[in-house]
């Protein structure tokens, strides 16, 4: 399954459909923000050239720590530097995780989801074109990538 944007705000009512996706609805608005990538060694991200945050304008979804939005089962890509963003208006999450786009294994098959993609630049712009590309291949099984949830990254990292 890849979803762009809205993707985890259907299906509300099916909770099933958000743990696939990893998420579900949260707070969103159009506004700027610092995004950093956080893998630079995923296929999906190379695109970026080892750029390892840009300033970009989208309406960002805010995942509320009560979703199923977790570390511990996604491997995130990209999210919002929480400390090089005004986040005044968000106050949604105590750990300051906005996690956009991320991949994931599940049962026999596999999730790409990008929370961004609400502007029309979000298309235009070469390096998040491809990342959509890579995504689509990735849950198609056209290329591999690493899907080790983030939060096991960390604990072996240390």
């Amino acid at each position: 399954m890849a979803g762009i944007h809205a993707a985890t705000y259907g299906s509300q009512n099916l909770p099933e459909f958000a743990e696939m996706m990893g998420a579900a609805d949260g707070p969103h608005r159009v506004e700027p923000a610092t995004i950093r990538i956080e893998d630079l060694n995923s296929p999906l991200t190379k695109g970026f050239a080892g750029k390892e945050s840009f300033a970009y304008t989208d309406e960002y979804y805010h995942f509320l720590p009560t979703g199923p939005y977790s570390r511990e089962k996604l491997h995130v890509l990209i999210s919002i530097d929480a400390g090089k963003s005004d986040m005044s208006r968000w106050k949604v999450r105590p750990d300051n995780d906005y996690g956009l786009v991320w991949i994931k294994n599940y049962g026999k098959g596999r999730v790409f989801n990008s929370a961004m993609g609400h502007m029309p630049s979000f298309f235009a712009t070469p390096e998040l074109a491809q990342l959509v590309l890579g995504g689509i291949q990735f849950v198609l099984g056209d290329l591999d990538a690493d899907a080790t949830p983030s939060g096991d990254l960390a604990t072996i990292k240390k």
